[in-house]
């Protein structure tokens, strides 16, 4: 069944980032540790709520019955959306390498956005307004060096 298998793939979500938080608590600099541990607490955090999600969708959907056909076109879909968000996380390792994180986020967020039809000004409003605050928290608040690219070194 399709929730069983969304419900184990949270709980294995939330063990990675748990075993990942847990190492990077060991690292001898708390600059080092900071982006770890938000990276994981914003992943366990998500996960849960989808995990949640998942168990309530589960008790409601309990007597309810789906014929063979549609298992078979959404596992199709599930694996169409596991690749495009394998395409845009592969683009934006691709812009962070090359470009560094100043450029590789807002050009992300704004085309990520644009593409999932959001209005063009309020996909820039979010871009500038999330590149703010990471540029805020991490290099003036944190002073942690980000990567600036191969282009830009």
């Amino acid at each position: 069944m399709k929730t069983s298998e969304n419900i184990s793939s949270y709980i294995i979500c939330i063990l990675i980032a748990l075993v990942f938080g847990i190492i990077s608590l060991t690292y001898e600099y708390i600059a080092a540790k900071i982006v770890p541990l938000i990276v994981c607490s914003v992943v366990i955090l998500l996960s849960s709520i989808g995990l949640t999600g998942e168990i309530l969708k589960r008790k409601k959907s309990a007597g309810a019955n789906q014929t063979q056909s549609e298992n078979e076109n959404e596992v199709e879909l599930s694996w169409r959306r596991y690749a495009i968000v394998g395409a845009w996380l592969i683009c934006l390792f691709l812009i962070i390498f090359l470009f560094g994180f100043y450029i590789a986020v807002p050009l992300f967020l704004i085309s990520y956005m644009i593409v999932h039809k959001t209005k063009w000004h309020v996909a820039l409003l979010i871009s500038v307004v999330t590149s703010a605050i990471l540029y805020t928290v991490f290099v003036f608040f944190l002073r942690v060096h980000v990567y600036q690219g191969i282009l830009f070194i």
